[in-house]
């Protein structure tokens, strides 16, 4: 399989577990990728709030196992959501793109977003993203 130029990823999930996910492979793909766009909405916009990503919980159908996962996560020293974030933007190639009504319906300000959230956007400039990528992913 060729190696994608652009990757879209796509982030709408507060869930510890599910976050994860799209992080590891946002910081993957800087390594294959030249240009990698993570586009944060509803949901998603929770952890790019200042001070959340470290206090998230794991999707509901995991609740059964969510104080496990924690504490395997920190038993383990397993590298923190926010480091991936870190790592992602280091890269240079990774942007990170806030959705402004998501923002507005949680009541949030791109003031109250981490220092790596690049912008603000709403859903026609999400879209010119993910359809000018040649990978999209959803989480």
């Amino acid at each position: 399989m060729a190696t994608a130029k652009k990757i879209a990823i796509c982030v709408n999930t507060a869930a510890l577990d599910q976050l994860y996910t799209a992080l590891i492979m946002a910081a993957t793909a800087c390594t294959i990728a030249d240009q990698v766009d993570l586009c944060i909405a509803m949901g998603g916009v929770t952890p790019f709030v200042k001070g959340k990503m470290e206090s998230l919980d794991v999707a509901a159908e995991l609740t059964a196992l969510g104080a496990e996962f924690k504490k395997r996560i920190e038993d383990s020293n397993y590298i923190k959501p926010h480091e991936l974030v870190r790592q992602a933007k280091e890269s240079g190639i990774c942007r990170i793109h806030a959705c402004q009504p998501s923002l507005d319906l949680f009541g949030y300000s791109r003031s109250d977003l981490i220092d790596e959230v690049d912008d603000v956007l709403g859903a026609a400039a999400a879209l010119e993203i993910a359809g000018n990528a040649d990978l999209v992913l959803i989480y």
